[in-house]
């Protein structure tokens, strides 16, 4: 997105803490038959790329970015009931939280680019 590559896959956006926080409550899920084949899906909400290259415009405007009508506005729905309930895993970082702190910690390691 920050490259100006329209992207035309759909979006799906999770935070590599919700990530780690599925993993360890699901190795303290009690043993049960079938309990070792379960898949847990984690994301963190619908944002398609459009939304996201405008919000990122509207907090990063330093950036240079393709006009957000490029970017298609297609949304992906991830059903994550079961993580939420078996795994009690509670919310999920929002969408544009992820985008802002993915966006803060590529802005840093810029900086060490010689």
């Amino acid at each position: 997105m920050i490259t100006g590559t329209a992207l035309p896959i759909p979006p799906c956006i999770v935070d590599v803490r919700d990530v780690a926080k599925a993993h360890l409550l699901a190795m303290d899920l009690p043993y049960s038959p079938g309990v070792l084949s379960r898949r847990y899906l984690v994301n963190s909400g619908e944002i398609s790329w459009r939304d996201s290259i405008e919000h990122i415009r509207k907090n990063h405007p330093e950036l240079k970015l393709l006009p957000a009508s490029q970017y298609t506005d297609f949304l992906l729905y991830v059903d994550t009931s079961d993580t939420i309930r078996d795994l009690k895993f509670g919310k999920f970082i929002e969408p544009k939280q992820v985008l802002d702190d993915a966006v803060a910690v590529l802005q840093e390691v810029e900086k060490t680019w010689a």
